[in-house]
């Protein structure tokens, strides 16, 4: 395991995707789905510009993505689009953790998978709701659209 590597900081990105699901009822609007992203800065000499990572869990698959460039532009115009909520956040490390099984309480859906690669093992947290109060409770960094990041 590679302990030395700084750890990645991610956006989570809260947000109404447009489809409509049965259990979208029991959400707050604004908050029926999470989704993650993460920029890379550029690794290599000649590189212009880094990439952003995208994880998004969905009903029928799971998308992990690299996208830059006016590829990224697209996917924060969409997401401008559909009101999302960014939270800046860092994966937790906790060493006195043993490793082993980690159980989804909640079966696998777009908190859990957020949860995991936040590293958040809290099982109280269902909801995208419920994750973004934690983010923001625990030093999350609420990003608004006139920081200029997004487009």
């Amino acid at each position: 395991m590679v302990t030395d590597m700084p750890m990645l900081p991610w956006i989570a990105v809260f947000f109404d995707p447009g489809t409509k699901c049965w259990w979208h009822r029991f959400l707050k609007d604004g908050f029926k789905h999470v989704t993650l992203i993460g920029y890379q800065p550029p690794t290599v000499a000649d590189e212009e510009h880094g990439h952003w990572l995208y994880v998004d869990y969905r009903r029928k698959r799971m998308d992990v993505l690299t996208v830059s460039g006016d590829k990224a532009s697209v996917l924060f115009q969409w997401l401008n689009k559909h009101e999302a909520r960014f939270v800046e956040t860092r994966a937790t490390v906790n060493e006195a953790r043993p490793s082993g099984i980690n159980l989804h309480l909640g079966g696998m859906n777009c908190v859990e998978t957020a949860k995991h690669v936040l590293n958040l093992r809290d099982p109280s947290i269902l909801t995208p709701y419920q994750l973004y109060r934690t983010l923001l409770s625990t030093g999350g960094n609420q990003l608004e659209d006139d920081d200029g990041l997004f487009l």
